[in-house]
């Protein structure tokens, strides 16, 4: 018999001590156990996260230069190369506007960053990096850490905490020390004062709890996986009936090594972060965050999988990759993957991933981040206050550049001199954008002031496109490289 199977059959009775959670005995799989997602639950609920729409399709229409963001560290202690960031999750709590980041090291377990710049709908964050030179520019003051979480007594000599996955108003963080894991649970309701809840002992003969995924399945349970070193091998879990996440009690079920992966192109990652997500047909899913390759072959990497018949007999499809990229022109990173990543689903149920660096870095000593969202990331934009138009420098939406331009943030930048604006001086060559219906944003020949030969992007309530400016057909006609200014037209 393999060491696999052995650790399958293995039995454990470990009881309880203090606020840790029991490890009970595998018993026979039902119905009701089935991976089927709780989808009623409302964005903001407390136990559990809000489906996403059509989630494989957005998975795939990833963008995969991310929007760029980051935070200043407040009053938190620096973090490095050694001891760096391990996992990031948005918080919906609060109306979407804290992150959580953990880390490795002896004195702090995770932070608690508040986006005070950012809106309260719980939609992207959108990026606070936006100056002539965004890479260049500092995040806001006001978007720092506000909370320094240490270790709990209870978790005494642990100092690595790793991946983790935040639903509603809890966090569960997956905590290290050399053979020793376990899985610790938060209420951060009180982002100022995060109250530990319970914790689980990972004793299954895996060693690490290096990503944590956790999900609420229909009929009340929630479903908890803990993937060991590397996420090469995952633990299952089911949490009792009657028990919820302020006390939390789960049983294993289930062992899964990635040799058993089914389908796509039969890699399992290294990943540092495993996240589940519902779709609003009730199907979960895992999406996983890492890098493959080393230097010049380095690629950040996000993963989507779906989970297959049930937590006593799991199998995991894998479904599609995408290769996302955390440079910025000039060759700065501005994430990295094989340190934090995490998925969040909106109110509207998009889908978004965050990733940041390894350490503080970034101007002022601030974290340097990016949030990648699909493209478009909504199906719709009633309001003028969701418009957007998006400007390539590449046709087909291709190349590494790209200018974002939010109406929320028209200000910000003087989009009325493109030598101002990220370098884009005849450089737009394709487009897309989503306004209201009957309003315009117009795009410029020359500049200073605006003048010569212009195009509009009219609104239609939804998202449209045109691929290549310098063609004969679509709404931006035979106008590739030339965009030197653009305005809001009422």
């Amino acid at each position: 018999m393999t060491a696999n199977r052995e650790i399958r059959r293995r039995l454990t009775a470990v009881v309880a001590v203090g606020a840790l959670a029991l490890v009970a005995t595998v018993t026979p799989a039902t119905a009701q156990e089935a991976f089927e997602a709780d989808v009623s639950c409302r964005w903001g609920a407390r136990d559990c996260s809000r489906p996403a729409r059509d989630l494989v399709a957005q998975f795939n229409r990833l963008r995969d230069h991310g929007d760029l963001i980051g935070f200043g560290m407040g009053r938190a202690p620096d973090v490095s190369n050694a001891n760096h960031w391990q996992g990031v999750q948005r918080l919906a709590t609060q109306r979407g506007r804290y992150l959580a980041v953990s880390r490795n090291g002896a004195n702090v377990s995770f932070v608690i960053v508040r986006m005070a710049s950012r809106d309260r709908s719980g939609e992207r964050y959108r990026s606070n990096h936006i100056g002539p030179t965004s890479a260049d520019t500092p995040p806001p003051a006001t978007d720092r850490v506000v909370t320094v979480v240490a270790y709990d007594r209870l978790d005494a000599g642990f100092n690595h905490s790793g991946g983790m996955q935040s639903v509603g108003d809890f966090l569960a963080v997956g905590l290290e020390d050399d053979e020793r894991s376990r899985v610790v649970f938060w209420t951060v309701s009180d982002v100022r004062h995060p109250s530990r809840v319970g914790a689980l002992r990972h004793e299954t003969g895996v060693d690490g709890a290096g990503t944590i995924s956790l999900a609420k399945l229909r009929g009340g349970r929630h479903l908890l996986i803990v993937g060991g070193t590397d996420a090469n091998t995952l633990d299952f879990y089911l949490s009792r009936a009657g028990t919820g996440l302020a006390n939390p009690r789960f049983d294993h079920t289930a062992t899964w090594t990635e040799d058993e992966l089914v389908g796509g192109d039969s890699e399992f990652g290294n990943y540092q972060n495993l996240n589940l997500v519902a779709s609003s047909d009730g199907r979960l899913y895992l999406i996983g965050t890492h890098f493959s390759g080393i230097f010049g072959g380095r690629r950040d990497v996000a993963d989507l999988f779906v989970l297959e018949r049930n937590p006593r007999s799991p199998r995991i499809r894998k479904l599609a990759s995408r290769h996302l990229y955390c440079a910025v022109p000039g060759g700065n990173q501005h994430c990295d993957l094989d340190a934090a990543g995490g998925v969040y689903v909106t109110p509207t149920g998009g889908l978004l991933l965050y990733g940041t660096e390894r350490n503080n870095d970034g101007q002022n000593g601030s974290v340097k981040a990016e949030e990648f969202r699909p493209a478009p990331h909504r199906p719709s934009c009633e309001n003028i206050s969701d418009s957007w138009v998006e400007l390539y420098d590449d046709t087909g939406f291709d190349g590494d550049r790209g200018v974002m331009i939010d109406y929320h943030d028209r200000r910000l930048r003087n989009y009325e001199n493109y030598d101002l604006v990220e370098g884009f001086e005849d450089k737009a060559s394709a487009a897309r954008w989503c306004l209201p219906s009957g309003r315009r944003y117009r795009l410029y020949q020359h500049k200073r002031p605006c003048r010569g030969r212009t195009i509009d992007l009219i609104g239609t309530d939804t998202p449209a496109s045109d691929r290549e400016f310098g063609d004969g057909s679509g709404v931006v006609r035979r106008f590739n490289d030339a965009v030197s200014c653009s305005r809001w037209i009422r």
